[in-house]
């Protein structure tokens, strides 16, 4: 799997079902290019099949890049799912598929899916049973904060502590000198800049979300590679669970 410009390069067949999977339940809306066609047209993934390793989309609206689909022109097919972008190459086959679908188009699995986190547009929570920790240092406060990491996004980290933080943290205080470590598997050393905080009552339980203060390319790669591996097994355990239900439906 190769990782470029922040996101990755999906080659797995069982990774490349679920993302054309995800596609399909989330109706998103595939944005298709052919060729040197400047036009766009729009289609959606009806039926994916991981068995015969293909997918099946809709016929292309306006319907003029049908023809050119028809003659066996390669084609681009770029969308958006919670907050991923993905992008694809196509070439329609001739194969039979499982599901006949009346003007769909049939579509081998690409070789690759080229898939990248968008900036801000998806938090990854984390299992309360998920071991981390953070450490925040401050040249403002005295004491170093301890917490537990709750979830995590390409800007940004949410954070719980015990009982009441005094002081309060303030909202945009800066944290030079703090430490993310999740489950063993990940581990950031970064500045942070804090957003609004609260204190839960109930829980005894003080939580504040913090965003990224000047991470380099390594670091901002590091995060977005690590938020994309949640992603992938929360969907994974989605799909798995729709598809449990299903088979007791």
């Amino acid at each position: 799997m190769n990782i470029e410009d922040g996101g990755e390069q999906i080659t797995n067949t069982q990774d490349i079902y679920r993302t054309l999977k995800s596609l399909q339940l989330s109706r998103s809306q595939l944005t298709v290019k052919i060729g040197g066609d400047r036009s766009s047209y729009a289609s959606m993934t009806m039926h994916v099949d991981l068995q015969r390793q293909q997918f099946v989309i809709d016929e292309l609206n306006p319907e003029a890049g049908n023809a050119a689909v028809a003659r066996g022109e390669t084609f681009t097919i770029v969308a958006y799912y919670e907050g991923v972008r993905v992008i694809l190459k196509g070439r329609p086959t001739q194969a039979k598929t499982a599901h006949a679908i009346a003007n769909a188009i049939t579509l081998d699995f690409p070789d690759y899916i080229y898939h990248k986190q968008r900036r801000n547009a998806f938090r990854a929570p984390l299992q309360t049973d998920t071991p981390s920790s953070v450490l925040l240092t401050s040249s403002q406060r005295q004491a170093v904060l301890q917490g537990r990491v709750t979830d995590l996004s390409t800007s940004g980290v949410g954070c719980e502590f015990n009982g009441v933080v005094r002081p309060e943290i303030d909202r945009h205080e800066h944290f030079e000198n703090c430490t993310l470590k999740i489950n063993g598997e990940f581990e950031l050393r970064c500045s942070l800049v804090a957003r609004p905080a609260n204190y839960h009552r109930r829980s005894d339980r003080y939580t504040c979300g913090f965003r990224f203060a000047a991470l380099d390319r390594q670091q901002q790669k590091h995060i977005d590679r690590y938020v994309l591996a949640i992603q992938r097994q929360a969907r994974k355990a989605q799909l798995e669970q729709r598809q449990a239900r299903a088979a007791l439906a």
